[in-house]
């Protein structure tokens, strides 16, 4: 099958899933407590998303083709806000990690994700903007700023260079609550996303997941490509309403 002939299959088959899960959505509202972003790296179903989605749980539920397909944690990494998971479905489309040492502070990047699903629906939503910083709240280190809009249930998301490979994973943004008794100005797109190479440690061991690309910053992809490209790897992830052990998944939440 010619690559044209598999774009335009993932193509029918997302329209048809869509078209599948719409008259379920209301149900599945009253049966998950929460919801977030996840995106493939490996073509026999290893999902990444943030570890604050899929908190307290061993299985979740991922959106596959318009059919829930149940997903199990692998692997958590607390302390970068990462987690792991499989799904029982190959081969799947997946996105390929990139380099994160050669990032420029301005480089364009894009964000695709399932943002409150219970208003805005579950097609895929598609942000663009720059790296404003190599550096997160507080001088992080681990994280990028980007400016690319991100909101409830974006959590877990790809951050996508200008090529198209993953630089990071979305995780947070600084909202209003955070600064409010701080006398500081209202905080306007201040996002975060961890470094794609603070993934090496999740993915130690898993050598069905190909190595990182360097990225090309001048790359002359059109938004709409990147778009099409990607979008059959990233899925909205959903959290059982009855094993909600902790508060529901799905921010990217304010940060203090």
């Amino acid at each position: 099958m010619t690559q044209r002939a598999r774009r335009w299959q993932w193509r029918w088959r997302l329209a048809w899933g869509l078209v599948c899960l719409c008259p379920a959505l209301l149900w599945a509202q009253s049966k998950f407590e929460g919801s977030g972003t996840g995106f493939f790296v490996s073509s026999d179903g290893l999902l990444v998303t943030a570890a604050h989605v899929v908190r307290g749980h061993e299985k979740i539920m991922a959106v596959i083709d318009g059919r829930l397909v149940a997903a199990q944690v692998l692997k958590t990494d607390a302390a970068n806000d990462l987690a792991l998971l499989r799904v029982s479905k190959s081969p799947v489309p997946f996105l390929r990690l990139g380099r994160t040492d050669n990032i420029p502070v301005g480089l364009e990047v894009y964000v695709i994700g399932y943002p409150q699903i219970n208003i805005q629906g579950i097609s895929p939503k598609f942000t663009a903007g720059i790296i404003n910083s190599s550096a997160g709240l507080r001088g992080s280190a681990k994280h990028y700023q980007f400016s690319a809009e991100v909101q409830r249930g974006n959590s877990g998301g790809p951050l996508l260079a200008a090529d198209g490979a993953v630089v990071g994973v979305v995780l947070s943004k600084l909202g209003p609550v955070a600064v409010k008794d701080q006398k500081m100005d209202v905080p306007q797109n201040v996002n975060y996303a961890i470094k794609a190479s603070l993934l090496t440690e999740l993915l130690d061991g898993q050598s069905e997941v190909p190595g990182a690309l360097s990225i090309n910053p001048r790359s002359d992809k059109r938004p709409f490509e990147i778009y099409r490209d990607s979008v059959m790897a990233v899925v909205p992830l959903l959290v059982p309403r009855d094993q909600a052990s902790a508060p529901p998944a799905a921010e990217p939440a304010s940060v203090p």
